[in-house]
């Protein structure tokens, strides 16, 4: 298949951009709350019970059960590998939740490179695409790093988390997909723009 990037890496969160966590979380709490309801990324029915309940969610067995990947993901991140791209799949999580990621990740034979664990500051990854559901993280990092893509879920499109995380004074491209195939093809126009600017 064609090399299309030049080895343009491409760093990819985890939950709620590869795994749908929060809908796995919501059934695994036996509901009171529906999906599109999270509108901010701290909200606080994810947050009952404080951090220690969450991160006893996050060791839960069953949470891993329930929690399904985004629909075409693993075909999307395939694709971006076969055409030569280096998928990384880095996260916020604890590092010690790896066992239980990696295991998730090879059970939906899920494709890519390396499994980096930071912490909220995703700019440490380095100067190449992020894809990420945390519109602050995103943000951030087109403002300081490089281009970044914000997946679309409820608790990144509202009033508050935009006033939160505003989109100004960007120094890179900053997108918005709501499906992995639209994150593709931002993926490839982003590179393409980028090796047209270098030849120009």
């Amino acid at each position: 298949m064609p090399r299309d990037n030049k080895q343009t890496i491409v760093n990819v969160d985890f939950d709620g951009v590869i795994a749908n966590m929060i809908g796995s979380l919501i059934v695994l709490r036996g509901g009171g709350i529906r999906y599109e309801q999270i509108d901010r990324f701290d909200h606080p029915w994810i947050l009952a019970g404080g951090s220690q309940r969450f991160g006893q969610d996050l060791r839960n067995p069953m949470l891993y059960e329930l929690m399904q990947p985004y629909v075409h993901v693993d075909r999307a991140l395939q694709g971006l590998m076969d055409s030569g791209y280096s998928v990384n799949i880095t996260t916020a999580r604890n590092p010690n939740l790896r066992e239980y990621t990696e295991n998730w990740l090879s059970l939906h034979n899920i494709p890519f490179h390396s499994l980096v664990f930071v912490d909220d500051h995703k700019w440490q990854v380095g100067p190449h695409i992020l894809v990420d559901d945390r519109r602050r993280t995103a943000v951030d990092y087109a403002t300081t790093t490089g281009p970044a893509i914000i997946f679309r879920q409820p608790w990144n499109q509202s009033q508050v988390e935009r006033d939160f995380a505003p989109a100004e004074g960007l120094s890179f491209p900053l997108s918005e997909a709501s499906d992995w195939r639209s994150v593709v093809e931002q993926i490839r126009h982003l590179v393409n723009v980028k090796q047209l600017v270098g030849h120009a």
